[in-house]
């Protein structure tokens, strides 16, 4: 049974997830660091960059789903240590910095699995079960929040959530992790299509991060800033999307939505004035 009188402690809650989720996409935060003209021309990828890109960002999918499905357990600590993995992939974004493209291959997969974990802390300090198989989904879906659409334009929180739904709803049910050759087959097969469905939506955030951690003047320092600034746009989509999700817990779905929609609204209308 929902409850329909919203805690004050709640509409707090919600009112900084809906900040959290609307305000900026990835490029957006980049952008502040590296400066526009700098951004501008990060559009442009040199070609021989790109083989090292695709192949460091579905290497760290794979190893991201493999730590999503095998290692996260339920229980333990209840405070998400955000500062911890921060300084984690900054280390390692120093020394993709350095190493520039070739530097990605290594570090990506790295820094994308202490990603995940940082994730998985602030879904259990949202009181969210990360042994259940949906929790660990919502963990991966992360990975998806605050790219720019196909049209360029930012994408609203629940319509992100639409479109990740549709897309995982033709997997099917995750394959049974123990049973032989077999289920370890049918399992392989069900994360490479996992990684395929992941892989349009964070790749383009990845290759911005990429390109500017390659600019020349940049160098180790750089790179660990800009994987700081990576580390904290997820850390934030996770804040805010646990929030929700414990929120639907208690308020139900279509009551959280309707109130989520109502301040993303007026955050939109506060901005034009």
């Amino acid at each position: 049974m929902t409850q329909s009188i919203w805690k004050r402690s709640d509409l707090a809650d919600l009112r900084q997830a809906v900040r959290l989720l609307e305000t900026s996409n990835f490029f957006t935060e980049l952008t502040d660091f590296v400066g526009p003209k700098v951004a501008k021309g990060m559009r442009v990828l040199p070609k021989k960059a790109k083989k090292y890109i695709d192949l460091a960002t579905e290497k760290s999918l794979i190893a991201a789903a493999k730590v999503a499905f095998f290692t996260l357990k339920g229980g333990g600590r209840l405070v998400a240590g955000d500062r911890t993995h921060k300084f984690a992939v900054a280390s390692t974004g120093a020394a993709g910095g350095f190493f520039s493209w070739l530097g990605l291959v290594i570090e990506l997969p790295v820094t994308t699995v202490v990603m995940l974990r940082s994730i998985a802390d602030i879904a259990k300090a949202e009181q969210a079960d990360i042994a259940d198989p949906r929790i660990q989904m919502e963990c991966l879906a992360v990975l998806t929040m605050g790219a720019a659409n196909s049209s360029g334009e930012d994408e609203s929180y629940y319509a992100g959530r639409f479109a990740f739904a549709q897309l995982f709803s033709q997997l099917g049910q995750i394959p049974p992790r123990k049973g032989g050759a077999s289920a370890a087959k049918k399992l392989a097969e069900w994360l490479s299509a996992l990684v395929a469905r992941l892989l349009p939506r964070y790749a383009p955030m990845v290759t911005e991060k990429a390109i500017a951690q390659a600019a020349p003047f940049l160098g180790a320092v750089g790179g660990a800033v800009i994987n700081s600034i990576f580390m904290n746009h997820f850390q934030n989509k996770a804040h805010g999307h646990f929030v929700v999700l414990r929120l639907e817990k208690t308020y139900g779905i279509d009551a959280v939505k309707k109130r989520y929609e109502r301040y993303a609204a007026a955050m939109r209308d506060a901005s034009r004035k």
